[in-house]
């Protein structure tokens, strides 16, 4: 650590873990700053989540605003159940004021994607290689070795089938 007492005074203290789950939105909200997010990371994963934040607009509102809350979109973004435009729109709703900070989290989500698919890409290219290899004789050492796929992986493209 660049510093050190600093890194011991916090690494050091005990914190208390809450299920946010059983805490009602009220006692969570009341926890100051970092009660929206609370809320946020307790009810973006829930199957009406968009249904909620309309119902609950005013009570969202009253609280003050936070300078993270395009990081609490991006959370429902990847976890949500319900479609990406659907909760969008439940923020530009809600926070019309924060149209920039909700664009910027929609590109920051964008470009994850992108990432994730140049990642999917690599990973099927590797698994075709290995097909290949596997295929005209290579030991299965070296084919791991060399695409760093996982001998489970490796045996299942063996017997004829991709994970």
């Amino acid at each position: 650590f660049e510093q050190p007492a600093l890194a011991r005074s916090v690494m050091s203290k005990s914190y208390i873990l809450v299920n946010l789950a059983k805490e009602s939105d009220e006692r969570l909200l009341s926890q100051g700053l970092c009660g929206p997010m609370a809320v946020l990371l307790k009810r973006a994963s829930d199957a009406n989540f968009t249904h909620w934040l309309a119902s609950n607009k005013a009570l969202l509102r009253s609280q003050p605003r936070v300078p993270y809350l395009n990081e609490g979109l991006i959370y429902a973004l990847e976890v949500g159940k319900e479609e990406a435009d659907k909760i969008i729109e439940a923020f530009f709703s809600t926070y019309p004021e924060l149209k920039e900070a909700i664009m910027q989290a929609i590109r920051q989500v964008e470009r994850r994607g992108e990432t994730r698919g140049i990642q999917q890409g690599i990973q099927q290219e590797r698994l075709e290689i290995a097909e290949q290899m596997l295929r005209k004789g290579y030991a299965f050492g070296a084919v791991q070795e060399l695409t760093g796929l996982s001998s489970e992986r490796l045996q299942s493209l063996r017997n004829g089938a991709r994970i």
